[in-house]
């Protein structure tokens, strides 16, 4: 709200208070209202305002109508932030589609990205492959399982029969 609109402000208040039966509020209490709602377009203040009177026969603080117009103005943030994420997602999608040397580039990019293990998955096979070279339970206290034996190989780029060599020799 800017300064040449509160005067139409202060009427829309005052309106409202007289509408509701409410005490019209005061000078200091005015300051206040538009403090707190000063930061939110006028428009968008009256539209509050007016819609207050059919959803209440009571008169709103000013944290009432605060609470309403921010709720809007984060409705209206995330449908942005959405349409934002979509041109993106699209202008991607585009540029992975184009079939010069810049999207086949970036194919390319994208598959060896996929086909990394994590750093954590690496870490987790590191010790996978350390407890069962060693013959080490599991950290349940079990086993380790064929199906554990070759997730880590994967991610290390290793085969199974690797790894039973290498604890061959440590077990030799």
């Amino acid at each position: 709200m800017t300064p040449t609109e509160i005067p139409m402000f202060v009427e829309s208040v005052m309106q409202l208070a007289d509408a509701l039966g409410g005490k019209a509020p005061t000078q200091a209490g005015l300051k206040v209202w538009i403090q707190v709602l000063r930061e939110f377009p006028l428009p968008e203040i009256i539209d509050q305002l007016d819609g207050w009177a059919k959803r209440s026969n009571k008169m709103p603080a000013p944290a009432d109508v605060w609470k309403v117009c921010n709720e809007r103005r984060i409705d209206r943030l995330e449908a942005s932030a959405a349409a934002e994420r979509n041109t993106f997602s699209a202008e991607a999608k585009r540029a992975f589609q184009r079939n010069d040397a810049l999207g086949k580039k970036l194919r390319t990019l994208a598959a060896t990205v996929r086909e990394q293990p994590s750093a954590d998955a690496k870490d987790w096979a590191r010790i996978i492959v350390h407890r069962f070279i060693n013959n080490l339970p599991a950290n349940n206290g079990g086993p380790i399982t064929l199906v554990q034996i070759e997730a880590a190989a994967k991610a290390l780029n290793r085969t199974v029969a690797d790894l039973y060599a290498d604890r061959d020799a440590v077990t030799a």
